[in-house]
């Protein structure tokens, strides 16, 4: 079973920050035909996989094609956006009996998900791949503006 597997490779190396990477996330996160729901067997068993492994620094995954941030049993759950067409952000219920014309799949940028860890902490930087309109560039005008921000600093 894979949660045993997981459960005896966190088991090994509980010095070393992990990070788990997986496909569907293991929270509701409102878009009620893209969920996962608690009371799902496979979520309990992640649950008893990784609990007790205090070294997962974060849970990474994708499926609803949206960024999305979550706690979770005491992790953050970052949820990356697709690089294909993104789900549409509609938190009402839906009933599969029911068409309601509800926008489901957007033609929004697709994006990505860099994850930087400081040393301490899993930090998740969420962008789309679209050209950006560059507003202001590092050159002698920001110049002052920068080395005030870093004055503030204690």
């Amino acid at each position: 079973m894979r949660a045993d597997w997981l459960k005896a490779r966190l088991a090994e190396q509980t010095d070393r920050p992990t990070v788990i990477v997986m496909h569907h996330p293991p929270v509701e996160t409102g878009i009620e035909w893209m969920n996962t729901h608690p009371d799902e067997p496979w979520v309990a068993r992640f649950r008893d996989a990784v609990g007790g492994a205090p070294h997962v620094v974060g849970i990474l995954c994708g499926h609803i094609h949206r960024a999305v941030a979550v706690g979770w049993e005491g992790q953050t759950v970052s949820i990356c956006r697709s690089t294909a067409p993104q789900v549409a952000l509609d938190l009402r219920p839906i009933d599969p009996d029911v068409p309601d014309g509800r926008a489901m799949i957007v033609a929004d940028t697709p994006g990505y998900a860099l994850h930087y860890w400081n040393g301490q902490h899993l930090v998740t930087h969420f962008e789309d791949a679209d050209d950006h309109v560059l507003l202001a560039r590092y050159d002698v005008r920001m110049q002052a503006l920068v080395r005030e921000l870093l004055a503030e600093r204690p």
